[in-house]
C-alpha cells in the first residue's frame, strides 16, 4: 500500500517497499537508482534498497531547477517504532528543506533546520494516523 499526502512544500510518499517509489512515479529509474535493483534487494526492518529519499519529482527531461516540486519518500518496512524512525525521517526532511531553499545553507541555515523540524513533525503525525497512535511505544 502506498500512502501520500501533499504538504505545502513537498509531496510525502509512504511505501511498504523501495519499489513503491518507482511504481508511484511510474518510472524504471529515479535519480540514479533503478527499479530493477529495488526488486532484487532484500528488505526488512534492518535493511532496504531505499530507506528514505528526498529529491525532485521526476520529469522526463531529467533537468531540474530551483522551484521545481520535491518529494519525500519513506519506506515503512524500515520503521520499527524506535528513535531511529525519528532520525531517519529528520534526515530526509533536512534534504527536502535544503532543496526547497536552493541549497543556500550559508544564508538560510536556521530557516532550513527549522523547516526540517516542522516537516518531520508533520510526517510523523501523518504516519501515526496510518500506523496507529502506538507507533512509538518502543521509545
Amino acid at each position: 500500500m502506498i500512502y501520500t499526502k501533499q504538504f505545502k512544500d513537498f509531496l510525502f510518499i509512504l511505501g511498504e517497499k523501495s519499489v513503491d517509489l518507482f511504481n508511484y512515479f511510474k518510472v524504471d529509474e529515479l535519480h540514479g537508482l533503478t527499479k530493477k535493483d529495488a526488486l532484487k534487494h532484500k528488505e526488512n526492518s534492518q535493511q532496504a534498497y531505499i530507506y528514505g529519499m528526498a529529491n525532485y519529482i521526476p520529469k522526463k527531461s531529467g533537468e531540474y531547477k530551483f522551484g521545481d516540486p520535491g518529494f519525500v519518500f519513506i519506506n515503512s518496512t524500515r520503521l520499527d517504532g524506535t528513535y531511529k524512525d525519528y532520525t531517519g525521517i529528520m534526515h530526509e526532511t533536512i534534504h527536502i528543506s535544503l532543496l526547497n531553499n536552493d541549497w543556500d545553507i550559508n544564508n538560510k541555515e536556521e530557516e532550513i533546520v527549522s523547516n526540517a523540524e516542522i516537516y518531520a513533525n508533520d510526517i510523523i503525525k501523518f504516519i501515526m494516523t496510518i500506523k496507529n497512535e502506538s507507533w512509538f511505544d518502543n521509545l
